[in-house]
């Protein structure tokens, strides 16, 4: 069986957080597996084990809740973004036809026109991987709706998401597989507290830090003995410094 993974995100010097969820699934699935990422500064391919084929590949990119907003700037951002997904899709379109996967496996609807193509004309299985902000996308997009309901399943990591999910997508195709743990490294010890909120991610917009230090700061309010100590690396480092 061989595997194809599209996600943009891949872990880097500058940002060790992202996409980890399919760099340790690339890892631990021994099958062959052809990795198409996004190219950018700090990528290290020699971490990954040898039969995973990592493919950066450079495209157009602009994040949708960033810069101007409203009519007609998110029309053209939402154009750019298209136009750039596109490119992806004819950058990636040979090495697909060249790997052949059984299984295609695509975090975050975004990278779905190579997803179908391989469905449609290689033959394989559609997996769509649905992280966080993704639903707030399907909200808004009638058309990726509607493409998404051709994956063969759509893996959630909320139980928060099923309620949406399922009124466009057949519940037989929605599975969910939350985040997984290290026992081994994260474990219960007894011992003395610290009266400390901690918070761990990726130190970008979608992770909502805004909205967590503006909850915190209430909290202290009344609980001033409190701290919070926030964990990551990220785009948003200084503006949250």
């Amino acid at each position: 069986m061989k595997i194809c993974r599209i996600n943009c995100s891949y872990p880097t010097a500058n940002s060790p957080g992202q996409g980890q969820i399919a760099f340790y699934l690339s890892s631990n699935i021994p099958e062959p597996q052809l990795w198409i990422t996004r190219k950018q500064e700090g990528i290290d391919c020699s971490q990954l084990p040898d039969h995973v084929k990592l493919l950066p590949l450079s495209f157009p990119r602009i994040a949708l809740s960033q810069g101007r907003t409203g009519f007609p700037w998110r029309t053209l951002k939402a154009g750019y973004k298209v136009l750039g997904q596109m490119i992806y899709f004819l950058k990636s379109a040979a090495h697909l036809v060249r790997f052949r996967p059984d299984i295609v496996d695509i975090h975050t609807p975004y990278p779905i026109l190579g997803g179908l193509f391989c469905k449609y004309f290689l033959g394989s299985k559609l997996v769509v991987s649905l992280h966080g902000t993704d639903i707030l996308m399907l909200r808004r997009s009638w058309l990726m709706r509607s493409l998404l309901n051709k994956a063969d399943a759509v893996l959630y990591v909320s139980n928060r998401m099923f309620d949406e999910l399922k009124q466009f997508i057949p519940v037989s195709r929605l599975q969910y597989i939350g985040n997984g743990v290290n026992m081994d490294s994260f474990h219960y010890k007894a011992g003395h507290r610290t009266k400390r909120i901690v918070a761990v991610g990726s130190l970008k917009w979608q992770k909502g830090y805004s909205y967590l230090i503006d909850a915190v700061s209430r909290v202290f309010e009344r609980f001033p003995d409190h701290n919070l100590s926030i964990v990551g690396e990220g785009s948003l480092r200084d503006e949250i410094l």
